[in-house]
């Protein structure tokens, strides 16, 4: 199945791009560019920040009662 474009267009498929594997090129493991420090900082600022958004969000219910169903389970156990 081809990759479709903003225009609608069938386009090539770069199938090992997130892999490692060989591309349409026949490029093999290139080093990755070296990132800027700038950029690697403010990278892992917004991890953090989202990583502290989510460990401050209260569970879902649905979580609540699968903690209290296997609590039970324990209990019986």
């Amino acid at each position: 199945m081809a990759a479709t474009g903003d225009a609608g267009e069938a386009g090539p498929r770069n199938e090992g791009a997130a892999t490692g594997s060989p591309v349409e090129d026949g490029a093999t493991d290139r080093e990755p560019a070296p990132i800027d420090p700038r950029l690697d900082r403010l990278i892992g600022q917004s991890l953090e920040a989202h990583y502290e958004d989510i460990l401050s969000a209260p569970l879902p219910d649905r979580f609540l009662v699968l903690l209290a169903q296997l609590e039970a389970s324990e209990q019986k156990a």
